[in-house]
């Protein structure tokens, strides 16, 4: 994991910075049996008989991690520059911020609040240094995120042909990310933000409701997403179909159906009449 450091040059006696930390930035997947659907049965395996389909964005459409990191450099830079010279590294920031999000008192505030709240104890621990901002620090942090998000390769041709086809395409995250930044909209009759229908993975009623919202059925729903957990799990709990996009190698040992880039996504699938 990269750390940023203030630079070499100019740097002063006593400038400030927390202890290192390894940061669990991102979660891997929990190694156990994925569940049987919401009525007790099995829910089957590829080909798909499906007509809608339904699309976690950060890890599965985008390639969040180098945006976030991007992010975050960004923010150990804007701080490193202070005339005080705040150092943290990116660990720090990772540490803090999963702080917050194993905090119970914060697992039911959406990804946004969190992050925030991440700035809000770094500059805390760093004495509240005047003209240091918890809104300055995120505009820093979101702008450059999103400036830095790209789309896999695979992508915009799996999208085309699976609505060429006739599959109706829609969208489930727990992010803040707008997809018309990197022209993903036009492929989605819907775009599904937790923060909005007041319900967050991984509850599995947050993919029941995206397939009503799509209006289908979930036996006749697959949800396609980077995270056991969050995505794969509580989806088969709904009664949806799924399948988990494991791009780096991380499900061995689980029980799943896995596809390593979302073409493959294409020979297991069959749109429902």
């Amino acid at each position: 994991m990269r750390c940023r450091r203030a630079p070499a040059a100019g740097r002063a006696r006593g400038r400030r910075r927390l202890p290192h930390r390894r940061a669990l930035l991102l979660p891997r997947p929990r190694h156990r049996r994925a569940p049987a659907g919401r009525d007790g049965g099995c829910v089957s395996g590829p080909p798909f008989e499906v007509s809608h389909i339904i699309f976690d964005i950060d890890g599965t459409l985008t390639d969040y991690r180098a945006a976030i990191f991007a992010g975050l450099e960004a923010v150990a830079s804007n701080l490193a520059g202070r005339g005080d010279g705040i150092e943290i590294s990116l660990d720090d920031l990772g540490v803090i911020r999963n702080g917050v999000a194993a905090d119970p008192a914060w697992h039911d505030r959406t990804l946004q609040e969190i992050r925030r709240e991440s700035f809000r104890r770094v500059i805390e621990a760093f004495g509240n240094p005047p003209g240091v901002t918890v809104d300055e620090i995120a505009e820093v942090y979101y702008r450059t995120r999103d400036a830095t998000m790209v789309v896999f390769p695979e992508v915009e041709a799996t999208l085309d042909e699976l609505r060429d086809r006739g599959f109706t395409l829609t969208t489930a995250s727990n992010g803040t990310f707008p997809l018309a930044r990197v022209g993903l909209d036009r492929y989605f009759s819907i775009m599904q933000y937790s923060r909005d229908v007041g319900v967050r993975k991984p509850d599995p009623g947050f993919f029941r409701l995206a397939a009503e919202r799509g209006g289908h059925e979930p036996s006749r729903t697959l949800a396609v997403g980077d995270r056991y957990d969050n995505d794969y799990e509580p989806a088969l709990a709904a009664g949806l179909h799924a399948v988990l996009v494991d791009r780096f190698d991380r499900s061995e040992g689980l029980d799943v159906v896995s596809v390593g880039a979302l073409d493959e996504l294409l020979s297991m699938v069959t749109l429902a009449r």
